[in-house]
């Protein structure tokens, strides 16, 4: 058998920072950030990239708790043009002001933005404490 085609030039492309660069791409597909809290104590909270988890309704978003633990209260969420979510913001701890742990970032979010360390007032980089 004879194979119609042969390669003759192959080329890849692979990322260092892969993770780094789906998130960014997350980011800029988000169209709508919905804060799920009015309050005005809040300083702090835990984001958490979706990857675009479902296009569900939003009841059905609140009944699995926007993939969060069901003691877990999302403060926040993003979602792209067609509904999926990219980005929830949570707290698991009762403290008003928000979990105030290493990986919590300021409030309130910022559609398209990285968000900010709220420990070391810069960017925050997931996985890097």
């Amino acid at each position: 058998m004879t194979i119609r085609y042969k390669w003759y030039n192959v080329q890849h492309s692979y990322y260092e920072n892969s993770r780094e660069e789906h998130w960014e791409q997350m980011r800029m597909s988000e169209t709508s950030l919905y804060e799920l809290t009015d309050s005005k104590e809040l300083e702090n909270c835990r984001e958490h990239y979706m990857d675009g988890i479902g296009t569900r309704s939003y009841p059905k978003m609140v009944e699995k708790n926007f993939g969060m633990d069901d003691t877990d209260t999302v403060v926040a969420y993003s979602t792209d043009k067609n509904g999926k979510v990219m980005r929830v913001w949570r707290n698991k701890y009762d403290d008003p002001k928000g979990d105030g742990v290493g990986e919590s970032v300021l409030w309130p979010p910022k559609i398209r933005e990285v968000s900010t360390s709220w420990l070391f007032k810069e960017p925050y980089k997931h996985g890097h404490h």
